[in-house]
């Protein structure tokens, strides 16, 4: 089947240089094909979309952002979730990294 748009997306930081995030693969979880997850993140109102690298930090669902995030500027966050058989985007969440 088609993956289901992931949900329930979190986020912290440690020392508000950096980002974790987790998920949830959505309502039946992983389908039968394998499926991909991608975590997207940009500057609200002028970034470029950038993917998260580090990924399985802090569990199956979950993504590491090691540096270079800005501070005083919120961040829209979202995962994509792709097989064979389609593509299923989450919601937005947006955040600032003093507020994780």
């Amino acid at each position: 089947v088609p993956p289901e748009k992931p949900v329930n997306i979190s986020c912290w930081s440690k020392n508000m240089k950096d980002l974790t995030c987790t998920w949830a693969p959505g309502t039946e979880g992983e389908t039968f094909l394998h499926t991909n997850y991608t975590l997207k993140y940009k500057l609200r109102w002028y970034g470029r979309d950038n993917t998260c690298q580090e990924y399985h930090t802090a569990g199956p669902y979950s993504c590491h952002i090691p540096k270079d995030l800005a501070l005083f500027t919120p961040y829209e966050i979202w995962v994509e979730a792709s097989n064979r058989l389609g593509v299923a985007v989450s919601d937005v969440v947006m955040l600032d990294i003093l507020d994780v």
